[in-house]
């Protein structure tokens, strides 16, 4: 959980995908290309975009990073659905810039290359389905 909050944390934040690109670009994605696909993923313009990600990092200060449960001002949860698509595509994202992008480490680039073909994102969400099935069958017999 913990890193799809990284995924919406401040741009300062050294996961924030914006910190992938520097001052340049990375295999021909700029930074604003890439936002403006996860735009494009969800039919948002950038206010819209905005305001998504502000409710999204306003929850995940309140509840998913700083656990501050007693806070009067309560976030209000952007769709997960929505969310979810967003992730997505930064694995797009990151998949597309990694296809074209050359290393001086050919074994580590080999290793990602590989993860990234092996886990896509229907194998990736099909793997979080199995598991969250696990874990209500744990709640369930526990309770």
């Amino acid at each position: 959980m913990i890193h799809w909050c990284q995924v919406f944390g401040a741009f300062a934040e050294q996961t924030h995908f914006k910190q992938l690109f520097g001052t340049g670009s990375l295999a021909g994605m700029s930074q604003d290309k890439a936002a403006e696909r996860l735009r494009q993923c969800i039919g948002m313009d950038e206010i819209q975009y905005k305001q998504l990600w502000n409710g999204a990092k306003n929850a995940r200060d309140k509840y998913l990073v700083h656990n501050d449960f007693n806070a009067r001002d309560r976030p209000v949860f952007p769709d997960l659905d929505v969310l979810v698509n967003v992730c997505l595509e930064m694995r797009n994202i990151i998949s597309d810039i990694t296809m074209h992008e050359n290393s001086d480490d050919p074994q580590k680039l080999g290793t990602i290359l590989h993860s990234i073909t092996y886990f896509t994102n229907d194998r990736l969400l099909a793997e979080i389905q199995a598991e969250a099935q696990v874990l209500t069958q744990a709640i369930l017999a526990g309770g």
